[in-house]
């Protein structure tokens, strides 16, 4: 079965078929590929249709689960081989709590963990190399109202939160250094 990923606006995401499909049907492989349809005549010059290469490119693999689900992403820099790879960890409740990324060699290059809070909320916290890199707080309508971006553990902690007070519409950006403000800014 070929499924066809029409591009989003943003023309670089793509949005998977729903999950009932995937499970009705029983995909467990869907590949992304893209090929060229038309020359891109940037340089004005005359390009023929035949010119142009058209075979398929792999992108990216997607493995998807029996629950219709996707348990990884390896990303292709060719037909043959990946970069990279996503792998993705769900709850007996179908909610993502784990998401890994790991290179060809094998080396881990970092990790998402997401959690739900008591008030019902989600917090996600993202180690890149072993280091705490981004931990971000959303509400359970899925508006992110605390990211706390981490640029470097040694020798001072540096980090930047971003803020939002969503009752008087105010966002606010804090850098650090250490436990010491070094700038403080508020948008409205």
């Amino acid at each position: 079965m070929v499924i066809q990923l029409l591009p989003e606006r943003s023309s670089a995401q793509y949005r998977l078929p729903k999950i009932e499909v995937l499970v009705a049907e029983g995909i467990k492989t869907v590949h992304l590929s893209k090929r060229a349809l038309r020359p891109e005549n940037e340089i004005k010059k005359t390009i023929s249709q035949d010119s142009i290469d058209h075979t398929p490119l792999r992108l990216a693999t997607y493995s998807i689960n029996s629950k219709g689900r996707i348990d990884s992403i390896h990303f292709h820099p060719n037909d043959t081989e990946y970069s990279k790879k996503d792998l993705f960890r769900y709850s007996p409740a179908g909610h993502l709590y784990e998401l890994k990324t790991i290179t060809a060699s094998g080396k881990f290059e970092s990790r998402t963990l997401v959690e739900k809070t008591p008030e019902n909320q989600w917090y996600f916290r993202q180690c890149d190399q072993g280091q705490l890199s981004l931990e971000r707080s959303i509400t359970a309508d899925s508006i992110t109202y605390l990211t706390i971006r981490h640029r470097m553990q040694e020798p001072h902690h540096f980090y930047m939160t971003e803020s939002c007070d969503l009752k008087k519409d105010i966002k606010r950006e804090t850098y650090y250094q250490n436990q010491e403000v070094l700038t403080d800014r508020s948008y409205r």
